[in-house]
């Protein structure tokens, strides 16, 4: 078998070197301007084949001229957009002479001009347009039905975790959009795991203004990651989707359908889908289990385990007019995740070590429903005013067993064991509304905003749990049999003005003041069972009652200059604010604790784009952090028999100072993409744990406190380039980040380095019959205390090296596959992991335009993965391995559709406020 497999391997690598044949080329030039005549830079120059596939492209250079080179001999069709602009179609036939075609002018409007003309070259990957990643999507060798998830998996500088959570140069990303429209606006997986990759044709990422900053010309630190798609004109013209159904061994199924009308000023999609192969389509929005006091194998990855999911949800958006449109989504999801887990800790201590075994199977069932709703009025051409409501509920059931033991490193002798089981019942609510409003004074640019912030939320948890702690010696520690009830209840609002004042020569100056209170109050009640097992004897010293309230004043003073290539804007702000908490544990009031204090930060934001393909960022700002209700609560926590918790009422907010510098440059000469990042953080105030480690009893206690001196560092990006016009691309990829973080181990206080590399290669080749890509990936993780503790040095390697290939056959066959090596260095015997992970596919595809796909597809075909991990912290080195699917053979059947009507209106549903985070940030 192995040797089997080396050959394949072997294979894919002569696949992916295979030069190609020499054929008759051409070129073909020409420039694009708008209709003011000036030249368009940027702009994108794309040819695709008769299928649909984009197979060359560039990019117009800083005087709107376009050359693509090498072009096979074939017709085509030559498409060229321009963010903000419709996009220009033309049909041509690449013959073997060269070919200048006249100056190509792109409207407002809409418009598709046909002609018969001929074209060339190899697509760039990556765009920086100003502060946009422009991302092609036909760079990316994708498998038949592939979703937006796998495509974002392989744009440069982008990850996406196990959890399907997304993040793009280290910032997570909050939002995705559909051509500038909020897309199931409340959770971004719903988009990432349901639409399908092929409907996409560019992916740009933006850092957009929130509405207020938007609305007063003056960055206000809310701004969020977003990705939007462009989708692909012909999908433009009326209802398009597809349906995706699997059946297997192992009574494996999937199912997921999608149907999307864009229509004029309208967008409407409906999803809905199910599967129990640990793809769930949404978010695990659910109630924070950690409120009920439930291990950390009850919040888990959802990658890890086997979960069976469903979803089904709506999303909508019309432009009633130039002055009014509203959009809103709903969703509903139901989840039912089984997790085995296997725990091997090594607790480090100053003298000695001991190693803590736990296996546990965990069983979960949650589901929710979410609706929100935005509606943009502009009364007159002065005034904008923005609402936002949004509603969501959840409830769900969790089960949790689990034994363990704890022995001594140096002979094996027995510290504990035990074993606990749980039950909670869980409900939840939380409900939002907010208001935007703006009003221009004058034509100079005299601004009054306002933002108006509300919320509620609301949890319950009935918790059931048991548990028994046993000595070395047979001596029973602690037997635990107690209900709990809990209520969790948040309420907060944020009133937020500010006034924009011209000061001539393009400087402006602003004043703010905002007011900001949160209140959050926690009940817990404690009963133990009677004589008939009725669980309703008061347990008074683990019942509470806790209050909390922080109210925080912001007096804000900046100014803003705007040149030609750069703006920069310098303030400071003024942040008094005041916390109060009062407790009641046992029946006995606890004194009240009352903490003010006045935080003084300065803000720096400076913009530097020499041209539209580079730009430099430099951001500072500080911002204030709330503690945990359960970091403040003063009352022990006995749910988990290894680890007893207990708050802190007197835990001061923790004050962060961010500092990020961002530099992105594209060449339209070499068609290389640069995208770096460096940033800092120095939090004062944070918020630590204390922890007192009993070697008796192999039980650990853990309170909190405030230390100064806690920071991060963080410097990644990725370069990527064209080789030699071949077909061939190279990435690269870099994330890597040191944390220090000061704990307390036993009364003595500790600091601890964690340093982080993530490190990404890869090397990719495509043509009209092959794609295929090597990548290699190293993760290394190392944490040193200052603390003298046994093991102290703790390194840790991850490895892995993969092919990803696919080939199109004559006759409509595709064949795909993927093989991935994976091992580690540094872990213990038990979870050392060296696997090949191979899965791979035939499809057949038929009906006019290849609609229809039949593909059979095995998984895990060696029946080699396994979920390890490990977490290296100042406490502790955990491995831990989960249950995982498995291998298994699908065979599904795969339905694309698009029925055209009468085609997209001028608006082509671009919000105007979208269009202009896209198309630049001048001056306000």
């Amino acid at each position: 078998m192995k040797s089997s497999l080396h050959v394949r391997f072997l294979a894919s690598l002569f696949l992916l070197l295979f030069p190609l044949w020499a054929m008759a080329q051409a070129t073909l030039s020409g420039r694009v301007m708008d209709e003011e005549k000036k030249p368009l830079p940027m702009a994108s120059v794309k040819l695709f084949n008769s299928q649909g596939e984009m197979v060359y492209g560039t990019a117009t250079d800083n005087n709107g001229y376009f050359s693509l080179k090498n072009v096979k001999n074939n017709q085509y069709s030559l498409t060229i957009s321009y963010v903000g602009l419709t996009e220009y179609t033309q049909a041509v036939r690449v013959g073997n002479a060269d070919q200048k075609l006249k100056t190509i002018t792109l409207k407002e409007g809409m418009g598709k001009l046909l002609n018969n003309v001929t074209v060339t070259a190899k697509a760039a990957e990556v765009v920086i347009n100003n502060d946009t990643l422009e991302y092609n999507a036909g760079s990316y060798n994708l498998q038949t039905g592939a979703s937006l998830e796998e495509l974002i998996k392989k744009l440069p500088g982008a990850e996406v975790d196990a959890d399907g959570n997304i993040t793009v140069n280290g910032k997570a990303v909050k939002r995705i959009m559909v051509d500038g429209k909020d897309f199931f606006t409340s959770d971004p997986k719903v988009a990432s795991k349901n639409l399908p990759a092929d409907m996409v044709q560019r992916v740009q990422v933006v850092d957009r203004r929130s509405d207020m900053a938007r609305m007063s010309g003056f960055d206000d630190g809310e701004e969020e990651t977003v990705i939007n798609l462009k989708i692909k004109p012909d999908k433009k013209k009326g209802l398009f989707g597809s349906v995706f159904a699997g059946a297997g061994s192992e009574k494996r199924w999937e199912t997921n359908g999608i149907v999307n009308r864009f229509s004029g000023d309208s967008q409407w999609t409906v999803v809905a889908g199910g599967n129990n192969t640990n793809n769930m389509g949404f978010s695990d929005i659910g109630v924070d289990l950690s409120q009920a006091g439930l291990p950390r194998s009850a919040r888990r990855s959802s990658n890890e385990g086997v979960t069976a999911s469903y979803i089904l949800g709506t999303n909508a958006a019309h432009i009633f007019s130039p002055r009014y449109e509203m959009g809103g989504n709903a969703n509903y999801g139901y989840a039912d995740k089984s997790l085995i887990s296997n725990v091997e800790q090594q607790n480090l201590l100053e003298s000695g070590s001991t190693t803590s075994k736990q296996n546990s199977a965990n069983n979960s069932k949650t589901q929710a429903a979410d609706v929100r709703m935005r509606m943009e009025w502009k009364p007159n051409d002065k005034t904008e005013i923005i609402i936002e409501p949004s509603l969501n509920l959840s409830k769900g059931v969790v089960d949790n067993t689990e034994d363990f033991e704890t022995r001594n490193d140096a002979d094996g002798s027995m510290v504990n064991k035990g074993n606990s089981v749980q039950h909670a019942d869980t409900r939840g609510l939380n409900a939002n509304l907010n208001v935007e409003a703006s009003r221009k004074l004058n034509d100079d640019g005299r601004t009054l905003s306002l933002s108006l912030r509300g919320g509620y939320e609301d949890s319950r948890i009935e918790g059931l749990y048991q548990s028994k702690l046993t000595g070395g010696t047979g001596v029973v520690l602690q037997d635990v049999d107690q209900l709990l009830n809990s209520n969790n209840q948040a309420y907060r609002f944020r009133v937020r003005l500010s006034w924009v004042e011209p000061l001539g020569k393009n400087y402006f100056l602003q004043g703010i003041y905002q007011i900001r209170n949160s209140k959050r109050k926690s009940e817990r009640e404690a009963f133990r069972p009677d004589a008939d097992g009725n669980y309703v004897l008061p347990q008074t010293e683990y019942s509470r009652n806790f209050t909390n309230s922080l109210l925080t004043h912001t007096f804000g003073l900046n100014i803003k200059k705007t040149g030609a290539l750069y703006d920069l804007t310098a303030g400071i702000n003024f942040d008094p604010n005041t916390t109060k908490s009062h407790s009641e544990a046992g029946g006995v009031q606890i004194e009240p604790v009352k903490i003010s204090r006045l935080n003084i930060s300065p803000s720096l934001r400076f913009n530097y784009k020499p041209s539209k393909s580079t730009n430099l960022q430099l951001v500072y700002r500080g911002n204030t952090n709330q503690p945990s209700v359960q970091q403040m609560i003063p009352v022990p926590d006995i749910t988990n028999p290894l680890v007893e918790y207990i708050g802190n009422p007197s835990l001061r907010p923790s004050y962060r100072n961010d500092l990020r510098m961002h530099f992105r440059t594209f060449s339209t000469q070499t068609k290389t993409s640069l995208a770096m990042f460096v940033g800092g953080s120095f939090t004062l105030d944070d918020i630590v744990s204390s922890s007192m480690y009993d070697v008796k009893t192999g039980k650990r206690t853990i309170e909190y406190k405030n230390v100064n001196g806690n920071w991060r560092m963080m410097v990644g990006g990725f370069w990527t380039m064209p080789l030699f016009n071949s077909g061939f691309s190279l990435r690269l990829g870099t994330f890597n980040m040191v944390n220090r973080n000061i704990g307390f181990i036993n009364g003595a206080r500790n600091s601890s380095l964690a340093t982080m590399l993530n490190e990404d290669l890869a090397l990719v080749y495509r043509n009209e019959w092959l794609d295929t890509g090597l990548r290699g990936t190293l993760r290394y993780q190392n944490v040193k205390n200052s603390i003298e503790v046994q093991n102290q040095m703790k390194n840790s390697f991850d490895y892995t090296i993969g092919n990803e290939t696919t080939i199109r056959l004559p006759f409509n066959f595709d064949l795909e596959y993927d093989i991935t090596y994976r091992t580690n260095r540094g872990y213990s015997a038990a979870y050392a992991a060296d696997e090949w992970i191979l899965n791979g596919g035939l499809s057949y595809s038929f009906l006019p335009g290849r609609s229809a796909t039949i593909r059979v597809k095995g998984y895990d075909i060696l029946n080699q993965r396994s979920n390890i991990s490990r977490t290296n912290t100042a406490l502790a080195i955990r491995n831990e391995s989960t249950n995982t699917l498995g291998r298994y053979l699908m065979v599904h059947f795969i339905y694309r559709f698009n029925i055209f009507s009468s085609g997209s209106g001028k608006n082509d549903m671009r919000s105007p406020a979208f269009e202009r985070e896209f198309r630049g940030r001048g001056p306000h």
